[in-house]
């Protein structure tokens, strides 16, 4: 029903009237995908590659797919952006080839210790904890207190996950590490379900055909780093893109879109712009101030109706305050 509805919003006119709004008002979209995989997540829901084809296929027919530097040099106001976050390996094997099959160019974001372990990010790795444990609840200590999850249903698994992710992130770093380890040490994984992330020997065989950008060094929270923390997360992909990659990253998209001023400040000595996660559309008369420069807006994505995330991205749901 949902998906019928949105195709007949679309075929009378109110994308194309949305759209045709964002281009005088010169408003792009960057579209951020996660993973394109077969196997679904009740987590953190996964595209379909077949689903993630018709996207493309549909959007090709509305914008002009542009690379990300193309941002900062006048593009045309009817532009679309790809990006990618956090290097799994499915994006090389699945979301990769279809990509390149549309003429698709696009941006991975990458944690670098990730790529260096060969280990999916911790975000991710907990949800494996909650999604994948036989176990039938979780208990462990953080913020000075003790909590329990109960996971016997998809729905409370997926319940448990979110709030633990939540209150995680917003712990100190190092007591967030603590947590984690407990977690992942006390309450095992079922291997054969473990999700994977991409090496810098698979970087390097895809660095020609897509644009390889910073995604901090570990993936925290950034607004809970002390300074001191903030600036190793900042440089340390840096120096190993340089090593590994022969060249330097000159943009990065903040883990889970957390920033703050200080988070701004920083990063404006290390890169030239810096990308969020506010679901909001591109303001290209702002591109070049600086405070707008570090906290760059994009659309995450999980839609696999074309009509409905046309209609996403052209503000239709922020006008009932979705």
């Amino acid at each position: 029903m949902r998906k019928t509805i949105f195709k007949i919003l679309y075929y009378i006119g109110i994308g194309h009237i949305l759209h045709l709004f964002n281009i005088i008002n010169n408003k792009i979209p960057i579209l951020l995908f996660h993973r394109v995989s077969e196997e679904p997540d009740f987590v953190w829901p996964t595209i379909n590659p077949q689903d993630f084809e018709t996207l493309l296929s549909f959007l090709k027919k509305k914008y002009a797919f542009t690379p990300l530097n193309k941002l900062f040099e006048r593009p045309s106001k009817n532009s679309c952006i790809i990006v990618f976050d956090d290097g799994f390996q499915d994006f090389k094997e699945t979301a990769l080839p279809i990509l390149k099959k549309y003429k698709v160019p696009s941006t991975l974001f990458i944690p670098t210790k990730s790529i260096i372990e060969n280990r999916i990010v911790w975000t991710s790795v907990l949800d494996g904890v909650f999604r994948n444990t036989k176990t039938k609840s979780v208990e462990f200590i953080a913020a000075d207190r003790k909590h329990v999850f109960n996971l016997d249903s998809e729905e409370s698994r997926f319940k448990a996950a979110i709030r633990t992710q939540t209150l995680l992130k917003k712990l100190p770093n190092n007591e967030r590490i603590i947590a984690f380890d407990y977690l992942i040490n006390n309450y095992p994984l079922d291997e054969g379900k473990n999700i994977s992330s991409m090496g810098w020997d698979d970087i390097n065989q895809i660095k020609e055909e897509v644009n390889i950008e910073s995604h901090s060094h570990s993936h925290p929270y950034l607004p809970n780093l002390s300074r001191e923390e903030l600036i190793e997360e900042l440089t340390q992909p840096l120096v190993f893109s340089e090593i590994n990659l022969s060249t330097k990253f000159n943009y990065i998209s903040y883990p889970m879109g957390g920033y703050n001023a200080e988070t701004i400040k920083e990063t404006s000595n290390y890169y030239k712009a810096g990308f969020a996660v506010d679901n909001n559309l591109v303001k290209l008369n702002s591109i070049g101030s600086k405070d707008y420069n570090y906290k760059i807006p994009r659309i995450n994505v999980t839609d696999t109706n074309p009509y409905e995330l046309f209609l996403r991205i052209n503000g239709f749901h922020k006008l009932f305050g979705k």
